[in-house]
């Protein structure tokens, strides 16, 4: 708010690059993957613009969906056992249901500033994806870093190399 971002539709907070990655920001939740310990779960990502129930989400892989929530949570479990989790679309548009198969690029839903059941965040999907990984020795369920697969699908949308070498680095 104000002066140095505008207001929540300000058209500089939905430039596509001007993303950024949020995964180790200092939050309150523990994450064995981040220095600190502690970091959100996922990645808040904007639409192109503020305009609600307009910008899709859509299945990043073939699966299985496992939730759907009244808070607009709707987790999807891939063939692989990854799990993805897509939050604030908003409620009328989720077009799945718990149990339904799904494929990779099928909508979920649009985007929204809803949580908790009213408008109560900005416009934006939050997006966290969950994986089993050996962390100091121990497996564990851990939320993972997405902001390197997003920036290779908008390479890849706009034509470009994912921009990702043989070790998975941008």
């Amino acid at each position: 708010k104000g002066a140095a971002g505008g207001g929540e539709c300000d058209p500089r907070n939905y430039d596509a690059l001007q993303q950024r990655d949020d995964y180790c920001e200092v939050r309150g939740w523990a994450m064995p993957m981040c220095p600190a310990g502690k970091g959100p779960q996922g990645q808040d990502i904007r639409p192109p613009t503020c305009k609600d129930k307009t910008w899709e989400a859509q299945a990043v892989a073939d699966g299985i969906i496992t939730a759907v929530t009244s808070n607009t949570t709707v987790r999807l479990k891939a063939t692989d056992g990854t799990t993805f989790e897509y939050l604030h679309m908003h409620p009328d548009t989720i077009k799945v249901k718990e149990g339904q198969k799904v494929k990779q690029g099928d909508v979920l839903g649009r985007v929204s500033n809803i949580m908790n059941g009213k408008r109560d965040t900005t416009m934006h999907l939050h997006f966290q994806v969950r994986q089993q990984r050996t962390i100091n020795g121990k497996l564990v369920d851990a939320y993972v870093p997405t902001f390197p697969s997003l920036v290779a699908a908008l390479r890849k949308a706009k034509g470009l190399d994912p921009g990702i070498d043989a070790n998975g680095d941008l």
